[in-house]
């Protein structure tokens, strides 16, 4: 495949597709080692590399359910 049969996409729309920032694209293409560069003065993905992060599984952010013991409502008494 030549350069010029590849389809390049701008971040930006790139991550309106994901449902994610851009800045989170560029970091998954550090981290998988996937083509994500500039051209120019705007970052480009390849329409084989946008692809191949739909069939990613995303991993769940924050705390675990059930790490942290729910605490007692605020100006609730506790009778004595």
């Amino acid at each position: 495949m030549s350069i010029c049969e590849v389809e390049y996409i701008e971040l930006s729309r790139a991550a309106t597709e994901l449902g994610v920032t851009s800045r989170h694209i560029r970091n998954l293409c550090e981290q998988f080692d996937w083509f994500g560069g500039k051209m120019g003065d705007v970052w480009v993905l390849t329409r084989e590399e946008l692809d191949r992060m739909k069939i990613t599984p995303r991993r769940y952010r924050g705390r675990p359910k059930g790490s942290v013991k729910p605490r007692k409502p605020i100006g609730v008494s506790v009778p004595v």
